[in-house]
């Protein structure tokens, strides 16, 4: 195998124009574009298409239970992390699918039972995403959204997957998420990162003018102070309940090595890029400085997960989303999402069968013990602490079995589906 240089993080190390779009969980619409049309972008270099580990197995927190920094919120209901699986924690992440632009109440009303169905399964956290200008997603406002979440659910971790910060101010970030705090005492994460969410037209009209990317790592420091210093200039009103964690959402290593510098828990979009290096959650590990709030490093690995009773029935659903992910990004799409039935019959080109293809590193698919088997490994490989899932189903009914089946499978990993 051919040896690959030492990867090494560095946030100063940003050409902004370029890796923008790679940065956070959002900016899935535009990464995918760059991704499939081949662009340069230079995340993951030199790194085997495989995604094979280089140097040895990764480094990771051993298998069993261990403290968990208070930056990852490590208490819900009574239940400690790693409580439904004692070395993979299971989380989820939900971006509000529409199947069409006119099913955006759906869309919505269907993303709050699924936060108080993951409650009632013992899913540690649900988040949400920020997108814009895509008919798909119906989450545009992470921060109203989790309001209405909150509201609906009584225990599990809320947050956002995330806020696109250079689009916004710092100390109104800070404000509307130390609101949320006072709701929701104890339950709300703030995930933040750097990507537009959606085409640079859109992320322009968005910020009200240039959104502020190349001052990301400054952005940061001062949302951070403002949640976390004791007094501030202005004062945050009303004061936030408690240290909310803060996250680091990226898809490359310039994420990365802002989170370990600022000591900040990480959050890998392997589902944005699924060619993301196989390092860099272990480099964050050895990179990492310690901060009050997180003395240790902690990561999460946010992965598609298309799981169910059969392993046809999950290829069908992963290959729906697929394609309707691969016509809006190519201009094919008309705002109504191809249902299974013609995504079965849809012609795979080479062009078709490339994009699906490239996306398997990021993914987990089939029945309940090969989804598990997937994400232990995957796990492995990138260092991860714990697992987030984003299962894109067309089906509410098909969603809401992924993640049942999900937890039993990890709970008994030879049980039967029922």
């Amino acid at each position: 195998m051919p040896s690959r240089k030492r990867l090494t993080l560095d946030h100063r190390r940003t050409d902004y124009t370029r890796q923008y779009y790679l940065e956070g969980v959002l900016s899935s619409t535009a990464a995918f574009a760059i991704v499939f049309r081949g662009s340069a972008i230079g995340i993951g270099a030199g790194m085997p298409d495989n995604g094979s580990s280089v140097g040895g197995a990764p480094q990771r927190a051993p298998a069993t239970a261990r403290p968990v920094p208070l930056c990852a919120g490590h208490v819900v209901a009574g239940r400690t992390i790693g409580e439904l699986s004692m070395t993979l924690p299971l989380s989820v992440l939900d971006q509000s699918l529409a199947r069409s632009a006119s099913e955006a109440p759906a869309a919505l009303q269907e993303t709050l039972q699924m936060a108080r169905w993951c409650e009632e399964l013992g899913y540690r956290r649900f988040w949400v995403s920020e997108h814009h200008a895509f008919p798909a997603v119906a989450g545009s406002a992470p921060e109203v959204l989790l309001a209405a979440i909150g509201a609906a659910t009584q225990s599990i971790r809320i947050g956002s997957g995330g806020i696109m910060l250079p689009h916004y101010s710092p100390y109104k970030i800070a404000e509307v998420f130390s609101l949320l705090a006072n709701l929701y005492p104890g339950r709300v994460d703030l995930g933040i990162g750097r990507a537009p969410g959606a085409d640079i037209a859109t992320a322009v009209a968005v910020a009200g003018g240039r959104p502020r990317f190349e001052d990301f790592p400054q952005l940061t420091d001062m949302l951070s102070s403002y949640l976390w210093d004791e007094t501030t200039q202005p004062i945050v009103s009303p004061r936030p309940a408690g240290k909310i964690p803060l996250w680091m959402l990226g898809s490359s290593s310039d994420s990365a090595a802002l989170a370990a510098s600022r000591g900040l828990p990480y959050n890998l979009g392997l589902f944005i890029n699924p060619q993301a290096d196989t390092r860099l959650i272990a480099t964050y590990r050895q990179q990492f400085r310690p901060s009050e709030l997180c003395p240790q490093p902690y990561a999460i690995l946010a992965l598609s997960v298309f799981c169910a009773d059969t392993e046809e029935h999950a290829k069908t659903m992963q290959l729906t989303f697929d394609l309707n992910l691969l016509r809006f990004i190519t201009g094919q799409s008309d705002g109504r999402s191809l249902t299974p039935e013609e995504a079965a019959d849809y012609p795979l080109g080479p062009r078709e069968q490339a994009f699906i293809d490239s996306r398997v590193g990021g993914r987990a698919t089939g029945t309940p013990q090969q989804v598990r088997a997937r994400l232990e490994y995957l796990a492995e490989l990138h260092a991860a602490d714990e697992i987030m899932a984003v299962t894109n189903m067309y089906h509410f009914e098909d969603r809401k079995r992924s993640f049942e089946l999900l937890v039993r499978a990890f709970e008994s990993p030879d049980a039967e589906p029922e």
